[in-house]
């Protein structure tokens, strides 16, 4: 098993707050088996359905630079480069209030006036809303469900890849792609 897939085993761990054996952890190679391991392991049916984490921390995370930089909501989009919407003289203010806003117990720190995913399982940079937006689900997933609410098996989806996307640095991929042939 190579580097990235203990870090994507690792993320999952955490997220789920489960233990994945690693007999078991070898034999998942596509998003899909993640997928179907991890709802199994916490007893989740295919047919619950819940609010997408993904697209409620995109939300989120689009609402709360709308406030801090005054601009309208078609300019906040997931492929939206972060230095367009904080320009280099007022970065750090406004990325400490970002940070405030989402209210997450760690987030990506600015290093010499750029973003870092300091203190994660890979130093991934945060260029842009979507890897933003994969930081926050890979690393604090409750935070974008409703409260009380019990997982579903389209937000253990929409997690799973979330990390893959955050953690391999891809983007597009299907859910029965080997990721060790793949992207290794």
């Amino acid at each position: 098993m190579g580097l990235d897939a203990v870090e994507l085993i690792l993320a999952w761990e955490e997220t789920f707050a489960i233990q994945i054996a690693a007999q078991d952890a070898e034999q998942l190679h596509t998003p899909a088996q993640a997928i179907a391991y991890i709802a199994q392991t916490l007893n989740v049916s295919r047919s619950t359905t819940g609010v997408c984490p993904t697209l409620r921390a995109f939300n989120r995370v689009r609402q709360s630079i709308r406030r801090i930089v005054d601009i309208p909501r078609n300019q906040v989009q997931l492929s939206t480069q972060l230095r367009e919407l904080f320009p280099k003289t007022e970065r750090r203010q406004r990325w400490q209030q970002l940070e405030t806003e989402m209210g997450t117990p760690r987030f990506p720190r600015l290093e010499q006036g750029w973003l870092s995913c300091a203190g994660s399982f890979a130093d991934v940079p945060i260029l842009n809303v979507q890897h933003l937006v994969d930081w926050l689900v890979t690393y604090y997933p409750i935070a974008f469900i409703a409260p009380g609410q019990l997982w579903t098996y389209s937000q253990i989806r929409s997690i799973v890849r979330a990390t893959i996307r955050h953690q391999m640095q891809v983007r597009d991929f299907a859910d029965d792609v080997d990721l060790q042939q793949e992207f290794a």
